[in-house]
């Protein structure tokens, strides 16, 4: 995949098969991506898969180019009773590690360090006949004691071989979404186009499913982080739409394995978490870079300050006393919404037959029953965009029949549960972040606090320079135990070598 560009997916996947999180990499021309995945919380303990995957059309499924199990404990969940404890290590996802010819050493200034001194760290990078080499370097420090269960064997391990029929094609490169898209009773709408709305950026998205699948794929212009995305019909029916997004990977049905070495880590960790309350601090500040949402102004032809207005109950109550182009009769207790459209011809000028399309805080609707039982002193104003030029670029034949923006004073997602049910979050491209390296300027030494920390430092992005070498600097935390350092390292032509490199640190 040199010199082509492709959007990589990463999931994590529980046991049951169900996505928990993913994200996306752009190639941009290179043989590997670099990310990483906080876990929660509250993530119960279990076997999780990490999934890499990418697509090579809207039409095909998603390839998987490498999946490995990632066992996941939580320490806030209660410890297996003594009789479940095995006291066999932990079982290994795979042997196989890839071991390209490069010849990688790790040097450091010292070999045993004390608590909070300055670790500085080379690597070498060479080729078989040991010439400088350029190469992409991983590089990855924790604590052996609490992070390995067998320190002879590597942690990462060879992906799925990329099939030599894949090197002349090419994969899709923009950000994507796939699921499956029925009504009602799960019935499958031949060829009708459905949109899906970045909620809080004012943007229209569109797709037609598979008329013999319901399968769908979306495509966005790249954005970071979290997305909210609602789906909607363009075909006002009636019917409940129903959205299914596409796992990616399989369940497993592997079990955790708890021993001794896991029960002492587990505690060791649930002390770790008291101390970080006790002191106010977080064990790992994560701060992924913000992007700034670009949100599209809504071009109304027509717009009400609704607190101007304090004498009615609702907003049917309002336009039916306020000359609008929006209309709401009640036939039988339900309000009926119509927007009047204006056409350049006169005698073609008329109210829309189905509802506008409604947008309440950034979500969408057409229930007019729904709208116009709002009380209105919940509303700050009323927006309504009827121009059919407007209409046309903003939001294609989904604003046919009229839209209208209304704000709330309320930040709540303020529309029918149906509609609720098709928000769905939708994380973009990774944002960039550094992995916060421990200094001992941030702890307060006045109140004696601690440091303890299983992983020193990460970097995914070092590159070697015109000697083959790059280095970099950490400091030691207060555990006094073996760290290992371990890196992988990739050349130009994709070959990957790993190789760990152990110390000692003590209390001084």
């Amino acid at each position: 995949m040199k010199d082509k560009s492709a959007a990589i997916k990463t999931s994590l996947v529980n046991s049951s098969g169900n996505t928990i999180s993913n994200h996306f990499n752009q190639t941009q021309g290179n043989t590997y991506v670099s990310g990483y995945y906080k876990l929660p919380f509250d993530l119960n303990s279990g076997i999780y898969s990490l999934v890499f995957s990418a697509a090579k059309s809207k039409a095909d499924p998603e390839i998987i180019f490498a999946e490995i199990f990632v066992p996941i404990y939580n320490d806030l969940e209660t410890l297996p009773s003594s009789e479940t404890v095995n006291s066999s290590g932990l079982e290994s996802n795979n042997t196989n590690a890839p071991n390209g010819n490069l010849d990688v050493k790790i040097k450091l200034n010292k070999e045993v360090y004390n608590s909070r001194e300055k670790v500085s760290a080379l690597i070498e990078v060479r080729d078989a006949n040991g010439n400088p080499i350029a190469a992409n370097v991983s590089v990855a420090i924790k604590d052996a004691a609490l992070t390995s269960a067998d320190q002879n064997s590597n942690t990462v391990y060879q992906g799925n071989p990329i099939s030599l029929d894949y090197k002349n094609e090419t994969f899709l490169e923009k950000i994507y979404a796939k699921g499956s898209y029925t009504k009602g009773d799960g019935e499958l709408v031949a060829n009708e186009i459905m949109g899906a709305y970045a909620t809080g950026e004012n943007k229209l998205y569109f797709a037609v499913p598979d008329p013999t699948t319901g399968k769908f794929h979306v495509e966005f212009p790249n954005y970071y982080n979290a997305k909210a995305i609602q789906f909607f019909p363009f075909i006002n029916d009636g019917k409940d739409l129903k959205i299914k997004l596409e796992n990616v990977g399989n369940g497993n049905t592997k079990k955790l394995t708890y021993n001794d070495v896991v029960i002492d880590y587990i505690k060791l960790s649930r002390q770790r978490k008291k101390l970080f309350q006790r002191y106010t601090a977080l064990e790992s500040n994560i701060n992924p870079k913000e992007y700034p949402t670009e949100v599209s102004p809504f071009k109304s032809s027509k717009e009400y300050d609704i607190t101007e207005y304090k004498s009615f109950v609702n907003v049917a109550s309002f336009l039916k006393e306020v000359s609008t182009p929006l209309r709401m009769k009640e036939k039988k207790g339900i309000f009926e919404g119509a927007m009047y459209m204006p056409s350049k011809l006169k005698s073609y000028s008329e109210y829309a037959e189905d509802p506008p399309i409604y947008i309440l805080n950034g979500y969408l609707t057409r229930n007019s029953d729904y709208v116009g039982k709002l009380d209105l002193d919940l509303i700050t104003s009323i927006a309504m965009m009827y121009d059919p030029k407007i209409i046309r670029d903003e939001y294609k034949i989904f604003g046919a029949t009229g839209v209208v923006d209304i704000k709330l004073k309320s930040k709540d997602v303020m529309v029918p549960d149906t509609e609720k049910a098709d928000v769905y979050t939708l994380n973009g491209l990774l944002p960039s972040t550094s992995f916060p390296v421990f200094k001992p300027s941030d702890i307060d030494n006045d109140q004696y606090q601690p440091f303890f920390r299983p992983q020193l430092y990460w970097n995914g992005d070092l590159k070697t320079d015109n000697s083959g070498n790059v280095g970099f600097d950490y400091y030691q935390s207060d555990d006094v135990s073996t760290f290992v350092i371990e890196v992988v390292a990739q050349a130009a032509d994709g070959s990957v070598t790993i190789i760990n490199k152990t110390y000692q640190s003590i209390w001084q």
